[in-house]
């Protein structure tokens, strides 16, 4: 079976077209081609030096004395010290949070004492369209524009007696919002902003899971691994992505590749049984904990 570029971005056809497609209905993308390929190869180096091929080793090669007794990097390459590593852009990728033109940093504190993060917040405004916003006499109680904070690793948002007259509701996020407010025409209000927000971060995610993807098939694919190898760390790829962003990556892909080549190695071990004396290299792999 030839996988030749099966991880390469600019040879995913389909993938490029979709995006061209959201790109002309709006969807603004702010990373580009040459970036996300840039952020599967961090990946990739991160995971074949966290979990390094005399560790996973499967194959029935002697391992030499002094590599027994490799130290195990996993507490101190998490997934905290991965995300450190990545710039802006690939961290607002990996992480997905909410985006607007407007955003602010906060402090994050526990009992009101000890500040243990910084979080974004970000701004969208919502605009009356029955108040005429250049004449003050229209504006009786009402103010021509409605501007909402929320947080944008969550989308829940922060301040929300400004929407008290369209929800009673007080743990909200930017997407009960959005439907909320559909559900009422009768509001007569623009909250555009709020749509582009929540179309960006839907797509963003799809997008973030096709990466993640690819990522899966490169670490497989690796020259600097043996197909068994590259399978068991893809799979722990997959596993810490999984449980750190709670995501529901599938492994199809890669699994189909690994079983499709133990079938062709075992045809061809077959096809040889009649020559026991030619070498017939078998990968087994080893059960993944």
């Amino acid at each position: 079976m030839n996988y030749e570029n099966k991880y390469i971005l600019e040879k995913k056809k389909l993938l490029l077209k979709w995006l061209k497609r959201k790109i002309k209905e709006g969807y603004y993308l702010f990373i580009n081609i040459d970036e996300m390929q840039e952020l599967i190869k961090k990946l990739v180096s991160w995971y074949e030096f966290k979990y390094p091929e005399r560790e996973i080793e499967v194959t029935k090669i002697a391992i030499d004395e002094k590599f027994k007794n490799v130290k195990k990097l996993n507490e101190d390459m998490n997934f905290l010290q991965l995300l450190y590593r990545l710039n802006s852009k690939e961290l607002k990728l990996i992480n997905c949070e909410y985006r607007a033109n407007y955003w602010s940093k906060r402090e994050i504190q526990i009992d009101d004492r000890k500040i243990v993060n910084l979080g974004t917040n970000i701004f969208l405004s919502i605009s009356r369209s029955d108040v005429d916003k250049y004449d003050i006499t229209t504006w009786k109680d009402k103010t021509p524009f409605i501007t909402i904070s929320a947080d944008a690793l969550t989308g829940e948002l922060i301040n929300t007696y400004e929407l008290a007259e369209f929800t009673d509701e007080k743990n909200i996020t930017l997407e009960q919002l959005h439907q909320t407010l559909k559900d009422n025409d009768q509001l007569h209000l623009n909250f555009s902003q709020l749509t582009e927000c929540i179309k960006n971060h839907n797509i963003d995610k799809k997008l973030r899971v096709l990466i993640l993807q690819l990522t899966a098939l490169e670490i497989l694919l690796s020259k600097n691994t043996t197909i068994s190898n590259g399978y068991i760390r893809a799979k722990k790829f997959v596993d810490e992505f999984n449980n750190n962003l709670n995501l529901k990556i599938n492994t199809k892909e890669i699994d189909e590749i690994i079983d499709n080549f133990f079938f062709e190695n075992n045809k061809f071990k077959k096809k040889n049984q009649k020559n026991p004396n030619k070498k017939i290299i078998t990968i087994p792999i080893k059960k993944l904990n």
